[in-house]
Formats: C-alpha cells, sequence, structure tokens
C-alpha cells in the first residue's frame, strides 16, 4: 500500500467525525456564531487584546498538551491576517517549548545519552529537526530532548524555531484557506 493510500483512511474518518459534529453542534449554532461574531469585532476595534486573550489561551493549551491545540492554530489564520498569525502561533509555541526545555533542565533532570539512541547522541540538534517537522505532540519532543540528549539550550533554541516554521505555516495557512468567519460557519453546517 503506497503512502498516499494510507492516509485516505484517517482523511475519511476526519471528515467523518468533522460532519458528524454539525449534528452535535447545531443546537449551538447561533450561539457560536455569536461568540465568533463578537471575537472577530474584538479582533478589529482592540487587536491588543485579542492577541493577548488568544495568545494566553494558546500557550496555555500547549504547555498542557491538550490535542486541541491544531484547532487554535487553525482558528488564528482563519481570525488574523497569515503574518500575524504565524507570527503569535510560533511565538506561543517557542515560549512552550523553551519553557519546558528549562525547567525539566533547572530541576536537575541530567541528559541520560542512552536513552536517546546513537543518532540523538551524535546528532541531537539533527535529529531535533527532524522531530519537528514530523506533527508529533510539541510535549513529547520538549522532554525528550531535554532529558535525553546533551543538546545546549541556544541550539535547542534555534534548531526549534526554525524546525517550526514548516508545521506553523501549514497549520495558520490552512485556517487562512478556511476564509473568514461565515465561511467557518458554513462549512461547519
Amino acid at each position: 500500500m503506497t503512502r498516499s493510500l494510507q492516509i485516505i483512511p484517517y482523511s475519511l474518518l476526519f471528515l467523518a467525525l468533522t460532519r458528524g459534529m454539525e449534528h452535535v453542534l447545531q443546537p449551538y449554532h447561533a450561539e457560536v456564531q455569536a461568540w465568533l461574531t463578537s471575537f472577530g469585532a474584538m479582533c478589529h476595534d482592540a487587536p491588543l487584546m485579542s492577541y493577548a486573550i488568544y495568545g494566553a489561551l494558546l500557550t496555555f493549551v500547549l504547555f498542557l498538551g491538550l490535542p486541541f491545540a491544531t484547532g487554535l492554530m487553525l482558528f488564528a489564520g482563519v481570525t488574523y491576517d497569515l503574518g500575524e498569525a504565524m507570527l503569535m502561533v510560533t511565538l506561543c509555541r517557542m515560549v512552550v517549548a523553551v519553557g519546558i526545555f528549562t525547567t525539566v533542565r533547572a530541576r536537575g533532570f541530567k541528559a541520560q545519552e542512552q536513552a536517546a539512541g546513537r543518532f540523538f547522541a551524535k546528532r541531537p540538534a539533527l535529529g531535533l529537526f527532524l522531530m519537528r517537522l514530523v506533527p508529533l505532540p510539541d510535549n513529547a519532543i520538549n522532554y525528550t530532548m531535554a532529558r535525553s540528549t546533551a543538546i545546549s539550550w541556544q541550539a535547542f533554541v534555534g534548531v526549534t524555531l526554525f524546525g517550526m516554521i514548516p508545521l506553523t505555516a501549514l497549520c495558520v495557512w490552512g485556517g487562512h484557506q478556511l476564509g473568514s468567519v461565515s465561511n467557518l460557519l458554513q462549512w461547519m453546517s
């Protein structure tokens, strides 16, 4: 089975789940539309406040490792300009990654290179970059790299920044392609 054919069942499952959600969300359609409209108005009237609220929410969700962080990244693409959304999402992801890495290292957990394998022991920066390109949970990568490799803090920050950009751009661009809030609501119903 080729790689593209392996993705098809997951795509169909995703579509089935999202299309099945319309029955669950239908009673709340007016409330969701009102909330999204009010948030859109706040984004237009007080952009700094909306950046702060969105940034705090995304940082909190990413720090806890909750599974709907990708949805929030898509939401940034829908709500904000592409450049603004990229900057906010990248900044939030970087704050969480550096915070977790620094906390784990500051708590006295030393790198255990034998757990990382020979590849990560020899090339921790390349291993981190490749892990950032794969859609794995950020927290799993952060804890693994802090505990299992001897990568320096500076290398971690630099490689994390450049490694996060492709997936962040993909999520934000995907949200941007969903269109405006009204198009999103039409898609949901």
